[in-house]
């Protein structure tokens, strides 16, 4: 292979690796959800981050953007807590399945017939290993209530947060029983891993040497 070849090769796999990692943030999806308190009402954890319930206001089609309406909570498409006794406070721990960049986040807050359930004054916090957790600056601290037996938007936020975990943590809802969500969905931008970082220095040395010799 030529010089010129050699250094045409390098430049395809640095603009392949500058491309992979400048992709504009956008919803993260396969993000996982685990509560610190049982589930009720035939609710399940998962629903609030596998899109269920939303879908477009235009054609009514499923849909996972931060511009979805989220339809009536039912207890296929929400999470409410549950257990012997109503429980008002709380944590929901997200995995985003890697290390990201976020830019914020859209709430659906919990909007069945009782929007009293829904999460009212909270914690945002974030983490890279899942152990120690430390408040995201700009997350919000209160969620606005939900709306009643309707379909809703989103309560859309910013702010900016290296993290790969994200921990809600439930001060009170607005009424005195359980507490709910509906949909969460983060945004962010993937962090490439030291490997891929790796490569890339390398590729930047090579094609260095490459020009330095023509």
């Amino acid at each position: 292979m030529s010089t010129r070849q050699h250094a045409s090769a390098v430049t395809a796999l640095l603009t392949g690796l500058l491309c992979a990692t400048q992709v504009g943030a956008a919803p993260i999806i396969g993000v996982t959800a685990s509560a610190s308190v049982p589930a009720g009402g035939g609710s399940d954890i998962s629903h609030i981050v596998d899109g269920s319930g939303l879908f477009d206001g235009n054609t009514g089609l499923p849909i996972f953007t931060t511009g979805a309406l989220h339809g009536r909570a039912a207890a296929d498409s929400t999470f409410v807590s549950g257990g012997a006794v109503p429980v008002t406070t709380g944590s929901i721990v997200f995995d985003l399945g890697g290390l990201y960049a976020l830019d914020g986040m859209a709430v659906w807050n919990f909007n069945g017939g009782d929007n009293t359930v829904g999460v009212k004054d909270l914690v945002v916090l974030g983490s890279i290993d899942g152990v120690n957790f430390t408040p995201i600056d700009g997350a919000p601290n209160l969620f606005a209530m939900g709306a009643v037996a309707a379909p809703e938007l989103a309560e859309l936020f910013s702010f900016s947060s290296s993290a790969a975990f994200v921990r809600f943590d439930i001060g009170s809802t607005y009424g005195n029983s359980d507490f709910g969500l509906s949909e969460v969905m983060f945004t962010g931008t993937p962090v490439p891993e030291p490997s891929s970082l790796a490569l890339l220095a390398g590729g930047v040395a090579i094609l260095f040497l490459v020009r330095r010799h023509r």
